[in-house]
């Protein structure tokens, strides 16, 4: 989860790339329109792109994997679109 993680991030972001990462806006944090705007491409491309409309598997950790699974896929996706 992100909240168990992100001291570990952002040490790790500042020691590669020598500077603190860029903060939210005041008005950016949970519930926000504008996370919420960022977050719904993600899933839009998650459902249509990839075809991802259903779970295949049952029960929450199977689910966990599942889940998982398909996040690297878009992120590594993603960053290959990037290279």
């Amino acid at each position: 989860a992100d909240t168990t993680t992100l001291k570990d991030h952002v040490a790790n972001h500042i020691e590669n790339y020598n500077e603190t990462p860029e903060t939210l806006t005041a008005d950016a944090g949970y519930g926000s329109e504008e996370n919420y705007t960022d977050l719904e491409a993600v899933f839009g491309n998650i459902k249509h792109n990839m075809n991802f409309k259903r779970f295949m598997l049952r029960g929450i950790d199977k689910v966990n994997v599942e889940i998982g699974l398909v996040a690297m896929a878009h992120n590594l996706k993603k960053y290959s679109l990037a290279l």
